[in-house]
């Protein structure tokens, strides 16, 4: 079983007005039962009330129907909201035998605006010493607010998605478990389901209705190609083989996001977007990279990780304005620890590496082709080679003096300098692990090797690249720093294995592998 989180943002970029909170007193009572506890709160003409939940830490958290952390909100009589919470649920604290859970009542304006906010600390069996008040630690946040409450009957399991209104928005969503997924689902609306351009087909979803509902996607039997797919929302899917997947629509907002500049926050290492279409971006990652946090309560898993998106900033002659919001979508996943079976493996260690069979210097010779087919060479006194930019430089690098046919020349990192000295401050990349930099415009290319052949009898002994001629500027000026590009390359040579494979996979669109 597990469960997720969102949390829905949008950060206005300017100057908020202060709200002056007026103190009022909100009818309230909370009851305990056999198996839960319920707080009836009376919010006053015109008033909308949301239920906030506070963890051990502290944190509040958004109530929303959810049948894993037992929450439910109704209405009552007399405009009466309803909040029941399960003794066995979420955020429920065991004391001396007393179930504890502090509530955060905040009234809303029309507006949305918070006009007060109610601290209960609901206790379950009642101490005797306890009576009801009218109004509990009252405080006020000035802040924007978000729903409204309205008669809700009890939801079968299901994805609740965030409205897209500029305000933070929290979700506990219910998250069953199924044969190859874990995901939360809700028929969207015919609107969300609307999705102009590119549709992208929706993970778990499969072709039937059932589980495309259940995975929280849209489904059209009309289309035979791709019946279930994403709305126009966000969804958020934790698979039950342990990954996010993050799904994001540009039109989920009341404003455009912008796909472009959404990336996973707690990221340290790339972790970029698995697919992106003119709608939608979305990312899918393991629960242990990309900077997914982790933490144990209970016999409960959670992993959390953010998703935040940049603005388009646009710039005049004496300022810089923006007429965008920050995005920021939180997600949380909940495994239960107990459904995690453990596993049998055998590891079977290869053998060891073969040994040396001498010992001597290794020679390797960095030098450039004179054409794409290398069939001649620039000699010592042909050099500074002058090429125009973006023309073509056909290099190679090679293994000298050895003719061990089972050698692999494998390249680590070249680089280019406007000096001799191969440790210059100011550097451009050209391979990163062996593999064309991809902060560059005009992406180095890989050569593959071909068959030995008469004139190239050790293939494995070579590796080629061509790269576009540049030359080095200020980046502040843009002013030419030098008319001198000096290339480098570190290399060693492998010696295949079961261990080694002396091979280096490159991402798509840089290089298969070489």
């Amino acid at each position: 079983v597990g469960g997720v989180l969102l949390v829905f943002v949008g950060l206005a970029h300017g100057q908020g007005d202060f709200l002056r909170v007026r103190f009022s007193v909100l009818p309230h009572r909370y009851d305990c039962g056999d198996y839960s506890m319920q707080l009836v709160v009376f919010p006053s003409q015109g008033r909308a009330i949301r239920f906030k939940v506070v963890d051990e830490f502290g944190t509040p958290f958004e109530v929303t129907n959810c049948s894993i952390c037992l929450h439910w909100i109704t209405s009552g009589e007399e405009g009466a909201v309803i909040f029941s919470a399960g003794y066995n649920g979420c955020h429920v604290l065991k004391k001396d035998g007393r179930n504890h859970l502090k509530v955060h009542v905040e009234e809303l304006r029309r507006n949305g605006a918070i006009a007060a906010t109610h601290v209960v600390d609901m206790i379950c069996p009642k101490p005797l010493e306890h009576l009801p008040t009218a109004e509990e630690n009252l405080r006020h946040v000035p802040q924007p607010g978000l729903v409204r409450p309205a008669p809700q009957p009890v939801p079968q399991p299901g994805l609740v998605r965030p409205a897209p209104q500029p305000s933070v928005q929290q979700l506990h969503v219910n998250l069953p478990l199924y044969e190859s997924l874990v995901f939360l689902g809700a028929h969207l609306t015919q609107q969300q389901c609307q999705v102009e351009g590119t549709k992208i087909p929706c993970v778990g979803g499969h072709d039937e209705q059932t589980a495309c509902y259940q995975a929280g996607c849209c489904y059209d039997r009309t289309d035979p190609a791709m019946p279930c797919y994403y709305g126009n929302t966000v969804t958020v899917q934790c698979l039950r083989d342990g990954h996010f997947v993050l799904v994001v629509s540009k039109d989920m907002a009341d404003y455009p996001v912008i796909l472009d500049s959404v990336r996973l926050a707690y990221a340290q290492e790339r972790c970029d977007p698995v697919s992106m279409s003119e709608v939608f971006v979305v990312f899918r990652f393991s629960l242990t990279q990309c900077g997914t946090t982790v933490r144990m309560i209970g016999n409960k898993l959670i992993y959390e990780n953010q998703l935040v998106s940049g603005i388009d900033v646009r710039t005049g002659p004496d300022g810089s304005i923006t007429r965008d919001s920050t995005f920021i979508l939180h997600a949380r996943c909940i495994y239960n620890a107990s459904d995690f079976l453990p596993v049998q493996a055998e590891v079977l260690l290869p053998p060891a590496p073969a040994l040396a069979a001498q010992v001597g210097p290794l020679r390797l010779e960095l030098r450039i082709a004179t054409d794409p087919r290398y069939s001649s060479y620039y000699a010592d006194g042909d050099y500074p080679v002058v090429k125009v930019l973006r023309d073509p430089v056909y290099v190679e690098v090679r293994i000298l003096e050895r003719t061990d046919p089972s050698l692999v020349l494998v390249l680590h990192q070249c680089w280019a300098t406007p000096s001799t000295n191969p440790l210059e401050y100011l550097q451009w990349p050209i391979l990163v692990d062996g593999c064309p930099f991809l902060g560059d415009n005009y992406r180095t290319q890989l050569v593959p090797m071909g068959p030995v052949t008469s004139e190239l009898l050790f293939p494995t002994h070579y590796q080629r690249f061509v790269i576009s001629t540049f030359t080095f500027v200020d980046s502040a000026s843009q002013m030419v720093l030098s008319q001198w590009v000096y290339l480098f390359c570190s290399a060693s040579a492998c010696h295949p294995s079961q261990m080694e494979p002396c091979r280096t996979t490159c991402p798509a669109g840089a290089a298969a592998s070489k």
